[in-house]
């Protein structure tokens, strides 16, 4: 059976486009799987990576609860659970707002502030381990690239 004819080879700009979509099409996963990865690292039995997302959140400061469901990418109802679960074990709490009473905003306390960090701590020591089966070569390649990432989340953000 016949092969069908090759495509004929991009060129200029629709060979950069090309090239740019295969590179984000191969780092997308990754960095996906590297979050989830990271997120997974157990700080405290029963409390899971939603819990501490959203102690990592409430560490820039107070924050509504449909402002901390934004930032979560999750439902209210669902954030609005999770707060009464990390506000059960003594880790965030709620307070009204002083000018508008029907808004409510969370804050961590200090044993909150304490759990995240620990569970940045234990993020920081998985990634730290992996990183060290690297050479020191591979290590510098990956310092180099952390201001473009960097870029690349200013962007969006």
């Amino acid at each position: 059976m016949p092969r069908p004819a090759a495509a004929p080879p991009a060129t200029g700009a629709a060979s950069r486009a090309a090239g740019v979509a295969a590179l984000a099409d191969e780092l997308r996963p990754v960095l996906v799987r590297l979050g989830r990865r990271l997120r997974q690292e157990p700080v405290v039995p029963g409390l899971g990576a939603a819990h501490a997302s959203v102690l990592t959140s409430l560490g820039q400061g107070p924050v509504t609860v449909s402002e901390l469901a934004a930032r979560e990418q999750m439902r209210v109802p669902s954030v609005v659970v999770l707060i009464g679960q990390l506000e059960s074990r003594g880790l965030v709490r709620r307070g009204p707002d002083p000018v508008d009473r029907r808004r409510v905003w969370v804050t961590r306390t200090a044993a909150g502030d304490q759990l995240a960090l620990a569970a940045r701590r234990a993020r920081t020591a998985w990634l730290a381990a992996r990183l060290q089966r690297l050479t020191a070569a591979e290590r510098q390649v990956l310092a180099q690239g952390l201001p473009l990432l960097e870029r690349l989340l200013a962007e969006v953000a």
